[in-house]
């Protein structure tokens, strides 16, 4: 076997005659790392490309393609003796165990239970994953803080137990043996100033660092991405808590009903691979907090199964001051990673059978107190009991005190407070969230017989200032209504799963229908002056039953704005005659729907819009750009544009203020900006 040696920056082999023959540029090995879930072997190689010295790493049997792929060079007649001379180097190095995913595993072969973490409770691996999971702190100094800050606060008690909440999870799925243990979906809903992003963050701090930093990804993301995606970050979780801030973020494009039973089934959809063989599902076992200013539900269907499945807290006043925010923000960092870790030790030197015993009876004795329908009572029961036992065991594991009681009471009341609200009511929110999300089609109502609007695109809809005589008041009052074309509110209501009758007669007892005649639901209108009338339902949106609506108004005005913008511009400079080519407007419409997201808040669309401005100052390029034969390249181009500025945003919290969203290096433009530019 040909022994090989470097000299003078090449490898090669020494001859009978003591000279040395290069066969190539040196490559050296620097480490050896066996990858704990497949057992690969990966190595870590140095060598020249050009006069740059590079470093890569990869499988053992991947080495050769990957050198050529990052500019050594490589031919096919000398493969075979650089895989040989880099053999021959991992012969004499030792194997580092590494692992790249996160939480319980239990291996059926060795029947041996570890916990990785940062490194492995139970056996001896580093992480070398993305997430920024290196505990920070001590137990010492972690239990006298949290004493002194935590303890006596309800709603930071129960963020902690959310947070170590998802390694209980965990340990009893890996563990269970046939049982069902469904992963934790907490719904964080609520006003800006109630502090929902602090509690996320404090959640997810127990398992890692929470906000971001270079080279790391964090355990606190936001829902800038696809459900899709979702999945994939969630893959093969067994312990560690994830936030996802910014429901709204995942837009009209997700199914949220199908997105909550995966989420809590922790388990996505088979896949066909290209050569149609089914690829495994992704799984996960864990904890998983949304946050926005509307609930996770509101985007979803009516069923009753999903109720049971998400445990929503609306408006809980999670922070009572700006100071303690930031206390509990500089706490959050100062001990990231820390809990989870502690929590985790603590659990394995349990028996595991016990444990399950205990969530069993747990369960039990909990289920005739869940304040929801009997038949949902036990799988409710599921998730309050995983709560309160990880209360019950992370306090002996850090040897400090929960408020048991308080915490359960708080959970309760919340589910209590989720479940109250009628189908009417519901069906309510689910049909505003519909327009906001399909804004750019429902323009307030033009009584003017030249506006453009109404005839350069198809209205589902319109938003209408008038009067009318409120039954509930016995007087004539101004109000807005929402109109919507008949086929589509009734598309929305099967889309949710709602019933027609159940939902209309409700609204009318209660004065959030308007109809000019007593027994119909349903008016024969016209959504724009001078359309044809066609049969639509009408809503008052600033109704006593179910409060004043403004977010509805506020997206309809950006969008209708900018909408018209373009459209003056094409009437103005391109179109020169009265009409627009309907053609050039569906590529208006499609490019504003693209740049406008309608759960978005105003903030941020501002910013949006201020960026079109200044990527379309002249109308050559608003010609070149909507109406060219570029215009699809156009749109994916920039599509991936604004994502990435929307993954530089970042939440800043104002105390008093609404929770702004700013642009790194970009400030939003003032409403009397915007008006100067329309």
């Amino acid at each position: 076997m040909t022994h090989y040696t470097s000299q003078n920056g090449f490898y090669g082999s020494i001859d009978a005659n003591g000279k040395f023959n290069p066969n190539g540029h040196d490559v050296t090995v620097t480490s050896l790392k066996t990858v704990y879930e497949d057992n690969t072997a990966h190595i870590t190689v140095k060598f020249y490309a050009g006069d740059k010295l590079q470093s890569i790493d990869s499988p053992v049997q991947d080495i050769i393609r990957a050198l050529g792929q990052t500019g050594y060079p490589v031919s096919n007649a000398q493969s075979n003796s650089l895989l040989s001379y880099i053999n021959q180097q991992i012969s004499t190095l030792h194997a580092e165990s590494v692992h790249e995913n996160i939480g319980w595993h239990y291996n059926e072969n060795t029947k041996k239970l570890v916990f990785k973490g940062q490194e492995m409770i139970g056996g001896k691996s580093t992480y070398i994953g993305n997430y920024n999971i290196a505990p920070r702190g001590n137990i010492e100094d972690f239990r006298a803080e949290y004493g002194s800050l935590i303890l006596g606060n309800p709603p930071l008690e129960l963020s902690m137990v959310i947070g170590l909440s998802s390694c209980l999870t965990g340990y009893l799925s890996v563990m269970s043996k046939g049982i069902e243990i469904p992963s934790l979906l907490f719904d964080i809903n609520g006003r800006s100033t109630t502090g929902k992003s602090t509690c996320g963050k404090f959640a997810v701090s127990m398992g890692g660092f929470p906000d971001k930093i270079p080279g790391k990804m964090s355990l606190a993301g936001t829902c800038s991405t696809t459900v899709n995606a979702m999945y994939g970050i969630l893959n093969d979780n067994y312990g560690y808590t994830m936030l996802f801030d910014e429901i709204a973020r995942l837009g009209k494009y997700a199914d949220f009903t199908s997105m909550i039973y995966s989420l809590s089934d922790g388990t996505d959809k088979n896949r066909l691979g290209k050569s149609s063989k089914v690829i495994p599902p992704r799984t996960w076992a864990t904890s998983i907090v949304f946050t926005g200013e509307f609930s996770l539900l509101k985007y979803a269907a009516k069923a009753d199964g999903l109720q049971m499945r998400v445990i929503s807290f609306p408006n809980v006043q999670w922070t009572q001051s700006a100071e303690q925010a930031h206390a509990v923000s500089a706490f959050s960092k100062k001990y990231a990673g820390l809990p989870v870790m502690e929590f985790a030790r603590y659990l394995y030197k349990l028996d595991p059978n016990a444990v399950l015993a205990e969530y069993e009876q747990k369960i039990s004795s909990l289920t005739n107190e869940i304040p929801i329908k009997p038949c949902y009572k036990e799988r409710m029961a599921k998730s309050v009991a995983m709560l309160m036992m990880t209360s019950e065991l992370s306090a002996k594991a850090f040897d400090v005190t929960f408020s048991h009681d308080k915490i359960k009471s708080l959970v309760l009341e919340n589910i209590a407070m989720s479940n109250k609200e009628s189908e009417a009511r519901i069906a309510y929110d689910f049909v505003l969230n519909q327009c906001e999300i399909n804004a750019s089609k429902f323009p307030k109502f033009s009584s003017d017989p030249d506006d453009l609007t109404k005839r350069l695109y198809d209205c589902w809809g319109s938003i209408q200032n008038r009067q009318i005589h409120s039954d509930m008041e016995n007087k004539k009052v101004v109000t807005d209504l929402l109109i919507i074309r008949e086929p589509i509110f009734k598309r929305w209501l099967k889309d949710g799963d709602f019933s027609e009758d159940n939902v209309l007669s409700e609204w009318k007892k209660n004065g959030v229908l308007y109809s000019t005649k007593p027994d119909h639901y349903y008016n024969v209108v016209s959504v724009q002056k001078g359309r044809p009338k066609t049969k639509c339902i009408r809503i008052v949106l600033n109704n006593e039953a179910y409060g004043e609506t403004k977010l509805l108004e506020t997206n309809v005005r950006f969008s209708e704005r900018l909408f018209i913008y373009f459209i003056e511009k094409c009437y103005k400079e391109y179109a020169g005659g009265y009409c627009v080519e309907k053609e050039m407007a569906d590529a208006v419409r499609k490019s504003i729907d693209m740049m406008y997201d309608g759960s978005m808040d105003t903030g941020l669309q501002a910013e949006i819009i201020q960026h079109c401005f200044k990527m379309s100052v002249d109308f050559p390029l608003i010609q070149s750009y909507l109406f060219g034969a570029e215009h699809k390249k156009w749109q994916e181009k920039n599509k991936a544009e604004f994502e990435k500025y929307v993954a530089n945003y970042e939440p800043e919290a104002r105390e008093g203020e609404y929770e702004q969203i700013k642009m790194k290096g970009m400030e939003p433009p003032s409403e009397d900006d915007l008006d100067d530019r329309l």
